[in-house]
């Protein structure tokens, strides 16, 4: 990575610290007995990610939890292809600020919902979706270890040994099943 570029991250991270103290955020943990309203992020720009969290969705709303899905693409073009779609929102690259914030009314919406369970799908770092995770508004955020997300989530599920997102997937749904809410 180059002088200019690690610069630009280091200006880019202080931005988004200083932007989520502003945000209105009640944490409470839920599982996913007791959540009602679940939001999904992942990277679609690796097709088996899409995959995952299309199932992942629809075994969320089997189950009567309400479910909306925020997916990252590299073109419009993708975002034309996917927009078939039920329950999802895209964003493109075209989206996204010099600092790498998005800044589409897609991901506005999706970080304004007052999500019960928020789950990153995204399985390496990205300053772009940092930025969504850092901004949404959602009771209880989890997401895959990353050095660069420690505070950025209330639940943090290591799989450095096997990092594939239906590893991934599997591991949430078996630590939310374990753990119960104070009731």
């Amino acid at each position: 990575m180059s002088f200019l570029e690690n610069i630009k991250i280091k200006i880019a991270t202080s931005s988004l610290e200083k932007k989520m103290k502003t945000v209105a955020r009640r944490k409470v943990f839920n599982n996913l007995e007791s959540a009602n309203f679940v939001g999904i992020l992942f990277d679609a720009t690796i097709q088996n990610s899409y995959i995952s969290a299309r199932s992942f969705a629809t075994l969320l709303e089997k189950q009567n939890i309400r479910v909306a899905c925020l997916g990252f693409v590299l073109n419009n073009e993708a975002i034309t292809y996917f927009s078939e779609t039920k329950g999802m929102d895209f964003f493109s690259i075209k989206d996204v600020t010099r600092l790498n914030f998005p800044k589409s009314e897609a991901v506005k919406e999706f970080c304004e919902k007052d999500f019960d369970l928020f789950f990153d799908l995204s399985l390496k770092h990205s300053l772009t979706l940092k930025y969504i995770v850092g901004m949404s508004r959602a009771g209880f955020k989890i997401g895959i270890s990353k050095p660069e997300f420690q505070n950025y989530y209330d639940l943090i599920i290591n799989c450095q040994d096997d990092k594939n997102i239906d590893f991934y997937i599997q591991q949430i749904k078996h630590y939310l099943s374990v753990i119960k809410v104070a009731s």
